[in-house]
């Protein structure tokens, strides 16, 4: 199973926890909701039953009742009628309580009773004619016969409301026992639910955090991770960061594709796990980009420690898709002693400037920072910042090196080479400020006012004149490049044929397919192309094969050593003999002497360009050398070679 299918299966298990929980959760709230508005009804009607309001209410009646009949009673054996009267009054106004309160509501079940004090209720409001007849004797006694029968009437009505009462109130508590229970059960289950939410809760929490540090390709700390570990760690203890760069990774990911791209990662992180143990942290940052973090007595040198076993390490090849890839690695070491300021950045920052170092010393090492690094990388930043200004500012030039035609002894050609004299930092070398504009993406650039110069100067040569241009991988990989050597080419009237395009084996290797087809865009407009330092790659035959060349360009390393070295005399031979045989012309650099001059040409070296012959010109210069070769007169040389060099 894939980690992507884990991953996403994790997802959706944690989604449907979440939304049970959710449910669960509303659930029990609802019924807590519920059960509260059920209490506290049922406590209402307790405490509205426990005023027992309506038996007191027919309590009251009976009583006002009898208080009326005594009154009645008076008045027939002869006393005054307006004590009478007044309690009249107050019993009707009894009864009138009675109608309007709920007292009648417990006694639902006794119809007869409620139909009993329904006519108690007509005939107190019948009595109001006797009443006024008061104190008439006759009157009274009229109207004790009328009352007389609803005494007990009244009193078996306020019994039975009361036991109605007691009823109510007992089937109230019952209900609210239940309640209580049911409510119980509820606030039990939440808290039980609670917990396991807040277990569930922290679990998550964990995870997160677990998957907020953890990359998710190699299972190594990432980058959050890694800073966190800086920043947790004691200011007054040694420290040490190792970051580590895959070299060439770009093309393994592109030759082999991204999954085995992925797949060597994983590798080399289980690698990196395994030799460097006494790391606190090993951690991949992004991309091919890993750390290492040391921390405690000696970190330094445990880091450097972990360099080595790191770099044999990488030694044994990594098995990959059925085959078995060797790869290296550039590692920068930043650290700081106990004395050092708490720095983190810092430290990061001097591992990157390690780094940096050990890819400038040729990769596949360890560097450990030191204050000239930081120089170094000072005077990079500034030659870059510069250089965006120096086309403008008119401190680029061309040199133009004389090619000779070693069969003639005269100009075959020149080859246009860029110079860069700086205001302050005076002569700057191709050698330095070329990387530097490759890795800032400045070398396009540079390279089209390469070529116009370069276009614009020899407009002005004779036609069996060339110029070599060097052309940089990124110009190659540009599909309007053509385009743009053909406007060239139109703007200053140049034959195609008199422009060469020079390209490295290191060229082809990055972007081989796209550039290939560059490159035959520039051979149908008629353009020349050569291959340059051939014979120092590891592949230089097989773009013979896949390309046609115009020429190749044999390195100097070869020339300046074949006097001592019978293997570049070898080598020299065989280039110019399988040269002849594909009809290529050939070119040997680096001649400085007569020597180097007679082997070449023994070889069979058609071409030659060194300092025996003249170091690059200026403009001005170059000039001067096209005009004696013209003057020269091949009938009056002396038996040895002679060249016309200008100044």
């Amino acid at each position: 199973m894939s980690r992507a299918t884990t991953s996403a299966r994790g997802r959706t298990h944690g989604h449907r926890v979440r939304l049970g929980l959710t449910i669960v959760t509303i659930g029990l709230a609802l019924l807590t909701v519920a059960s509260t508005v059920l209490a506290w009804g049922y406590q209402f009607q307790i405490a509205d039953a426990s005023r027992y309001n309506g038996t007191f209410d027919l309590n009251q009646a009976t009583v006002e009742l009898l208080r009326l009949e005594a009154e009645l009673d008076a008045v027939r054996h002869g006393n005054g009628a307006d004590a009478a009267r007044l309690r009249y009054a107050i019993l009707r106004n009894r009864t009138a309580i009675l109608r309007s309160g709920d007292a009648m509501s417990m006694l639902t079940a006794y119809p007869t009773q409620t139909a009993a004090f329904g006519r108690f209720n007509d005939i107190v409001d019948g009595l109001q004619p006797l009443i006024d007849q008061l104190p008439r004797q006759e009157a009274a006694q009229s109207a004790l016969a009328i009352l007389k029968p609803f005494d007990n009437k009244l009193v078996q009505l306020a019994s039975l409301s009361n036991v109605a009462t007691g009823d109510v109130v007992a089937k109230n508590q019952k209900q609210l026992e239940q309640i209580f229970i049911a409510s119980c059960l509820v606030t039990m289950t939440l808290v039980a639910f609670g917990a396991l939410l807040l277990t569930f809760v922290f679990r998550q929490n964990r995870h997160l955090v677990r998957v907020a540090n953890t990359d998710t390709l190699t299972g190594l700390g990432n980058r959050f991770a890694f800073n966190a570990a800086l920043a947790r760690a004691d200011d007054d203890v040694e420290q040490a960061v190792a970051l580590l760069d895959v070299d060439h990774f770009k093309l393994l990911n592109d030759s082999l594709g991204h999954d085995a791209g992925d797949l060597f990662l994983v590798e080399l992180s289980k690698r990196l796990a395994a030799v460097a143990d006494e790391a606190e942290l090993v951690a991949r940052l992004g991309g091919d980009e890993f750390a290492l973090f040391f921390c405690g007595p000696s970190a330094r040198e445990r880091a450097v420690h972990a360099c080595e076993k790191i770099g044999a390490s990488m030694a044994t090849p990594i098995a990959l898709q059925d085959r078995d890839l060797t790869a290296s690695v550039s590692i920068g070491v930043g650290f700081k002693t106990r004395e050092d300021a708490p720095d983190s950045a810092s430290l990061l920052k001097d591992a990157d400037i390690a780094l940096y170092g050990s890819k400038a010393a040729g990769r596949a090492c360890y560097r450990v920072f030191d204050p000239t690094m930081k120089q170094k990388l000072l005077r990079r930043q500034r030659l870059q910042d510069d250089l965006a200004l120096a086309v403008a500012a008119g401190e680029l030039a061309l040199a133009f090196q004389p090619i000779i035609d070693l069969s003639t002894d005269r100009l075959g050609g020149f080859e246009a080479l860029l110079r860069w004299r700086h205001p302050e930092l005076g002569f700057v070398s191709p050698a330095e400020f070329i990387p530097v504009a490759e890795e800032s993406q400045q070398i396009e650039m540079l390279g089209r006012w390469v070529l116009t110069e370069a276009c614009r100067q020899a407009a002005g040569w004779p036609s069996h004149l060339s110029v070599a241009v060097n052309v940089s991988a990124r110009q190659l990989t540009d599909e309007c490049f053509p385009m743009f050597v053909a406007e060239n080419l139109n703007r200053f009237g140049i034959r195609p044929r008199m422009l060469e395009i020079e390209i490295t084996e290191s060229v082809l290797i990055e972007n081989d397919e796209q550039t290939l087809r560059v490159l035959q865009a520039l051979r149908d407009l008629g353009v020349r192309i050569s291959l340059d330092d051939f014979g120092t790659g590891y592949s230089s035959l097989s773009y013979l094969r896949r390309f046609t060349f115009d020429k190749i360009k044999i390195d100097q390393s070869f020339v300046r050593s074949a006097a001592n070295d019978e293997s570049s005399g070898a080598i020299i031979a065989t280039i110019c003999a399988l040269a002849a045989r594909l009809h290529l012309d050939i070119v040997a650099e680096g001649i400085e002497t007569a020597a180097h001059l007679d082997f070449v040409r023994e070889a069979g070296c058609r071409f030659g360009q060194g300092y025996l012959f003249d170091k690059p010109l200026s403009v001005a210069d170059c000039a001067a050398r096209i005009i004696a070769d013209r003057l020269e007169d091949p009938a009056q040389r002396s038996d040895g070679p002679s060249f016309a060099r200008a100044g």
